[in-house]
């Protein structure tokens, strides 16, 4: 992220929670997690421009 912002390239960082915050098991929590994970970036990229400059 730093090297980018310092060569002026355009980036973004998603960071996700991976696990439930109290004593679920981690890899119960897992799959949930994984999947939110994705529908968040997936709906960053969606509403991105077609080409970036």
């Amino acid at each position: 992220m730093r090297v980018a912002q310092e060569a002026g390239i355009p980036c973004l960082l998603v960071r996700s929670v991976s696990d439930a915050g109290d004593d679920t098991d981690f890899l119960s929590f897992f799959q949930t997690a994984a999947l939110n994970s994705a529908a968040v970036v997936r709906t960053i990229l969606q509403s991105l421009p077609p080409s970036l400059p």
